[in-house]
């Protein structure tokens, strides 16, 4: 017997590797899914203290700047001057009292315009004319008109060719109406530098303002060129929403994770990127468990495997032992299986003898039983037949006698016919008279001329009662004819119909005599066929009980080869097990 089964050995490393492959599965979906999530809580919180240290950083240095210009544009000296910005006296002292702010700013340099000459000065110098109407010069009337102190814009002025971040502060009079702008640009190459210091390097930073414009960067032109920051980073477009915050947000990308932090003293805000790298995936705390896991799986499939060819050892000597003890019951079982076989078919090839036999006399029995019950209905016959015949031969009299009243009708009925045609040969005459009336009172009419005409009326009318008359006496005749005619065939058919009783009556008589020497023979065959039946009916008992007890010995046979079989059938799959058994180990 074939099998197409693996063996254990085969199954066992089956499944150890299955397991190591399940186990590897896990521990990559593991590595995959859990260092993310751990790179987005651990590096989120990084980047979210770098950058509230950035923000502390910005606006530390920013606040001293802004602190410095709101006191220098609210110094009594400076204010003075830019009220009468054509005072000499005035401008000297306010030139001395600028260049100690100077030194201060971190730029170290400052400007300021009087409203009232719209004279522009930087580093205490006269750079130009503010016109307020020249789209590059917003910033003039915009720091004028605004209710705050101060504001920050960045650009790029032409007419002085810097890129600086100015803070435009605004000069008012002691009844607080503006009179002029002061203040100080913070070259951003030194600001940004100094934000970006101590910068991890695969950390990117930006800071943009409320319309999303960058304001700071490692790359100066996205400045100048007011990029903005959804341009500068591509997978942040249809996610302006999540720029939004009032303080810090994080934005989880495929890429890696951004920070958001607001800068409410600019309403700017800091965005910090940290990429999610190979390193970031292998180096974590889930490669460490999952490195563990499958040491341990390792490990274990060993032992297991180890213990499996040890257990399968064993198995394989009680195996054999079974197969050969299997293989004797196989042997034994068979030589009695093919006796109890051998006594099943003999007693039931005698049961099929036995069992024809009972079919045979049964039908016997039953052609027996139709036989008497022919004869029976025979006898019934016969017996309807005489008394169908002795009423026949009534009725044969009976009607012999109406036929002989019938020929005493029909020569009564000839002599009526003798008087009609009599009476006929009356009529023709008296036809022929009247025909002869008509004659002879035309010619008297026409012999009276017109005292005739009413004896003519008369005679016309009398010739036509000839000639209807003379019609009728044809028909009459012929008529008579044809009676005559129909009573000799009547009285020629009563008389064939007379002697055809006569031979009825005489015949019945002869079958009524045969019908009783039948009845005798049919009663003897009766008394026979029954006694016949009886006999039958005994031996079929004696057959049916000796076919039940050969029946109920083939059941019993039948049951002991069944459960022989069983047990073949037991043993044939013990047997196939253990050679089964024996080669999966």
């Amino acid at each position: 017997m074939i099998f197409n089964t693996k063996t254990y050995k085969t199954q066992t490393k089956i499944f150890s590797i299955s397991v190591l492959i399940f186990v590897l599965a896990v521990s990559a979906i593991l590595i995959l899914f859990g260092s993310r999530s751990s790179f987005n809580k651990t590096v989120g919180n990084e980047l979210e203290q770098l950058a509230t240290m950035k923000k502390l950083d910005f606006e530390g240095k920013l606040n001293s700047q802004i602190a410095l210009a709101l006191q220098m544009t609210k110094s009594p000296v400076f204010k003075r001057y830019i009220a009468e910005p054509e005072n000499e006296s005035f401008k000297n002292e306010a030139m001395s009292e600028v260049a100690a702010y100077e030194e201060s700013f971190l730029g170290h340099s400052s400007f300021w315009c009087a409203d009232a000459t719209k004279e522009f000065y930087s580093d205490r110098k006269f750079s130009y004319i503010v016109d307020p109407d020249k789209p590059s010069e917003y910033w003039y009337k915009m720091t004028l008109d605004s209710e705050d102190d101060f504001n920050f814009n960045i650009n790029y002025n032409p007419d002085l060719k810097v890129t600086n971040l100015w803070l435009n502060a605004v000069v008012r009079n002691g009844s607080g109406k503006a009179i002029g702008v002061a203040g100080t640009g913070v070259p951003l190459d030194g600001f940004i530098d100094g934000v970006y210091a101590d910068m991890a390097k695969d950390a990117t930073m930006y800071l943009f303002n409320g319309a999303n414009e960058i304001t700071g960067a490692l790359d100066k032109s996205l400045v100048e060129s007011k990029k903005l920051i959804t341009e500068a980073i591509s997978e942040l477009k249809g996610r302006e929403s999540d720029l939004i915050t009032m303080d810090m947000a994080k934005i989880t990308t495929n890429s890696g994770i951004y920070v958001v932090k607001n800068l409410p003293s600019v309403n700017w805000r800091i965005i910090i990127f940290k990429p999610f790298t190979i390193r970031n995936l292998m180096f974590n705390s889930y490669t460490f468990v999952s490195s563990l896991l499958i040491a341990i799986t390792v490990a274990l499939l060993t032992v297991f495997n180890i213990f499996i060819s040890r257990i399968l050892k064993s198995m394989g000597a009680v195996i054999r032992t079974t197969h050969d003890e299997a293989t004797k019951q196989k042997s034994i079982v068979s030589n009695v299986r093919r006796a109890v076989k051998a006594n099943v078919n003999s007693i039931a090839n005698f049961g099929e003898l036995m069992s024809e036999q009972a079919a045979t006399i049964e039908e016997s029995e039953a052609h027996i039983t139709e036989l008497i019950n022919q004869v029976q209905s025979l006898e019934n016959l016969r017996r309807n037949s005489t008394e169908n015949t002795r009423n026949l031969e009534k009725s044969s009299q009976v009607g012999a006698e109406h036929i002989e009243e019938l020929q005493e009708k029909i020569k009564k009925i000839e002599k009526c016919t003798e008087r009609l045609d009599s009476a006929n040969d009356l009529i023709s005459s008296v036809t022929d008279q009247t025909a002869l009336v008509a004659i002879n009172a035309a010619i008297e009419a026409a012999h009276a001329g017109e005292m005739g005409a009413g004896f003519a009326v008369v005679a016309r009318e009398i010739r036509q009662l000839a000639e209807k008359s003379k019609e009728h006496e044809e028909e009459v005749l012929n008529s008579i004819e044809e009676m005559n005619q129909m009573v000799k065939m009547m009285s020629e058919y009563s008389a064939t119909v007379r002697d055809s009783f006569s031979n009825i009556v005489e015949n019945s008589g002869k079958v009524g005599a045969n019908f009783m020497e039948m009845s005798e023979s049919i009663e003897q065959q009766a008394t026979i066929g029954q006694t016949i039946s009886s006999n039958l009916k005994a031996i079929t008992e004696s057959v049916e009980k000796t076919t039940s007890e050969f029946d109920f010995m083939k059941v019993e046979n039948e049951s002991v080869a069944t459960d022989i079989e069983k047990v073949a059938g037991n043993s044939e799959v013990l047997l196939n097990s253990a050679e089964k058994a024996l080669r999966k180990i």
